[in-house]
């Protein structure tokens, strides 16, 4: 009788041979990034329309633990939130969306800005639409000596009339008197999202991010002395392209579904931002480029996806993406609201990390700012397509500079990879593990017969991973091996080592 063997589906399948791949290193520099900077969270205004409670002791605390990155707040209910800084009262909780009024208080607003600085995030705002109203806030923070590190004006209009807002809000800036402590201004925080086939996306027929990054070589063009920084926005999916409904729960066992962990798929964003480096390169050539949200599936997520396991492959690929393209800021959204968020769903949810925050700092532990060369090569040649579907990169070591950390992603829904590692010194040695998994213990876990990668709990080395109820992280300490010459990774898992 043949074996089988468990996958991704939770289906029973004939037992498939180990794909056998040799990852070789080279001393060549890839590409840089800084992994607090490209480990950055965004916070989309509808939540505070709700009036959050920034002082909640535990979400203060869950933020601290991230410190040293960038909050973004933003999004399209920030193009109608209106701002009234002559108040002193409390704001009052309002519903998202165009139509309700909704306003911002004086005191609201220093809460954010406090907690921003509480938590070690410097903070970039998304003005409203209405210009007056926009300045003003501008005005209250230069007068209040709040460090504000960088403003949008709307969020992902298209509208050459916003390039009249930008140039005002430069002018504020430069009569002011702040110099090098101004707040940069970014803009347009463009969405660029596929519409079309991922085939016409990639070679840049998709007519819907065609006439969007007209738009930005228009805007550009336009407010090119006003900008600090060019911004823009992405997606890698609809909820309908993974064969699921919007605001409804992710369908594995959909034909679509395996899109999810497609590097075809996925490797869409590098060509995005190569697009958007040429329009800044050549039109605002002293602009940084920053892509100031994203995440994998848009409009609030897919309960089961964005805030289950399934999450952090698609984010560790991510981040060996854009390191490899040498971005200087990802906000990765959202910290809290809505089914994509690394602190749950509020206020449906209590406040509580997603595998995604788990994931987000050991990147940010373990990885330093140096990406280097690495080669991969499947044993069996006959098998060398399916290496598209292995992630490896190999990083500086964020605690010891003569140290590198190779991170690893197996995105094989039915094999195991075995990676053999050489080309380091004293390959074969000793190192770190740390190999994340979905948790499925179901003694701690409701029954349930959705696929392992929908849990909503990480393991690492198989010890699952919790806060305490003051939001402390815990400790994660990697796994001494004595020989690490290879390394094994079961179906749609990752994992670092530390040599």
């Amino acid at each position: 009788m043949a074996s089988v063997a468990s996958v991704a589906d939770g289906a029973k399948v004939e037992a498939i041979k180990p794909l056998v791949v040799t990852a070789t290193y080279h001393n060549v520099l890839a590409g840089q990034a800084d992994p607090l900077r490209l480990t950055s969270v965004t916070m989309d205004v509808c939540v505070l329309k709700q009036a959050f409670n920034f002082s909640d002791p535990k979400f203060v605390q869950l933020t601290a633990n991230l410190a040293g990155g960038i909050l973004r707040i933003g999004g399209t209910d920030g193009n109608t939130y209106s701002y009234d800084l002559t108040s002193d009262q409390p704001p009052t909780p309002c519903a998202c969306g165009g139509k309700a009024v909704c306003t911002m208080t004086r005191p609201y607003w220093d809460d954010v800005v406090k907690f921003a600085d509480r938590t070690e995030h410097a903070l970039i705002f998304g003005l409203t639409a209405n210009l007056t109203q926009a300045q003003d806030l501008v005005g209250y923070a230069l007068a209040s000596n709040q460090s504000i590190y960088a403003y949008t004006y709307t969020n992902e209009q298209v509208q050459p009339e916003i390039t009249t807002g930008y140039r005002a809000l430069r002018a504020q800036l430069n009569a002011s008197g702040c110099g090098s402590a101004c707040p940069r201004l970014a803009g347009p925080d463009v969405a660029l999202q596929r519409h079309s086939s991922i085939e016409a996306a990639l070679t840049d027929q998709d007519a819907s991010i065609v006439q969007q990054l007209e738009w930005v070589r228009e805007f550009t063009g336009l407010a090119a002395p006003t900008l600090d920084v060019v911004s823009w926005h992405t997606y890698d999916f609809h909820a309908d392209d993974l064969g699921t409904v919007d605001h409804q729960p992710f369908v594995a066992s959909s034909p679509n579904a395996s899109r999810f962990w497609n590097t075809t798929y996925t490797g869409l964003a590098g060509r995005l931002l190569a697009n958007m480096t040429a329009i800044a390169g050549e039109l605002a050539p002293h602009a940084e480029v920053w892509l100031t949200e994203t995440d994998s599936v848009c409009h609030q997520g897919v309960d089961g996806a964005t805030n289950a396991y399934l999450n952090s492959l698609w984010l560790v690929q991510r981040l060996v993406l854009m390191t490899e393209r040498n971005l200087t800021l990802m906000a990765r959204q959202s910290l809290i609201g809505y089914n994509y968020s690394l602190l749950g769903n509020w206020p449906v949810e209590p406040i509580g990390p997603n595998p995604d925050y788990f994931t987000t700092l050991l990147y940010r532990t373990l990885v330093g700012r140096e990406l280097y060369a690495l080669d991969l090569q499947a044993a069996d040649s006959a098998r060398t397509p399916e290496l598209d579907q292995v992630v490896a990169a190999v990083y500086a070591s964020a605690r010891n500079a003569s140290q590198r950390v190779l991170l690893a992603a197996n995105l094989q829904a039915n094999t195991t990879l075995q990676l053999n590692i050489s080309g380091f010194d004293g390959s074969g040695g000793s190192c770190e593990e740390y190999v994340l998994t979905p948790y499925t213990d179901m003694n701690r876990l409701p029954q349930t017969n959705k696929p392992a990668y929908e849990s909503r709990v990480m393991a690492l080395n198989g010890v699952p991973l919790f806060v305490d109820e003051a939001g402390h992280a815990p400790a994660m300490p990697g796994r001494p091996r004595d020989a690490c010459g290879g390394v094994e990774l079961p179906p749609l898992t990752f994992g670092f080592w530390v040599f």
